[in-house]
């Protein structure tokens, strides 16, 4: 399973917690996928000008 965060030039960005999506290793999304992506769309146009990185993560354990 992966995840991602949003990593801009003052570290991990957090708003309301922390964005992130993703997909399970058997391809089922997540049910707030298109939500989270949403959000991650509208932090990058706002925060273009900090040089938004998108950094993936891959889960070694369960949650």
């Amino acid at each position: 399973m992966y995840f991602y965060m949003i990593r801009n030039n003052k570290g991990y960005y957090s708003e309301h917690g922390i964005y992130y999506w993703g997909e399970q290793e058997d391809g089922e999304r997540w049910t707030n996928l298109s939500t989270v992506q949403a959000k991650l769309i509208n932090i990058k146009q706002r925060w273009v000008e900090q040089q938004i990185e998108i950094v993936k993560f891959e889960l070694k354990e369960k949650l």
